[in-house]
């Protein structure tokens, strides 16, 4: 799994999601991706994240710098 943030500095805000992988055991490829992510990124939300995915306790950046 990979957790992202795709950061819109011109717009002020900013999308998080992640990517799920599932890979095939006998070839050791990847299978399967499954990506999942946040509201838009729109100006009434500072930062779109996924529900229930708790970005601040896994140490996400909440802020570019």
């Amino acid at each position: 799994m990979i957790e992202w943030t795709h950061w819109r500095r011109e717009q002020g805000t900013a999308q998080r999601g992640d990517d799920w992988y599932v890979f095939d055991a006998a070839i050791g490829l990847i299978r399967e991706i499954r990506a999942y992510h946040g509201a838009s990124a729109i100006r009434d939300v500072p930062i779109g994240e996924r529900v229930e995915f708790e970005c601040r306790g896994r140490g996400c950046h909440l802020r570019w710098e």
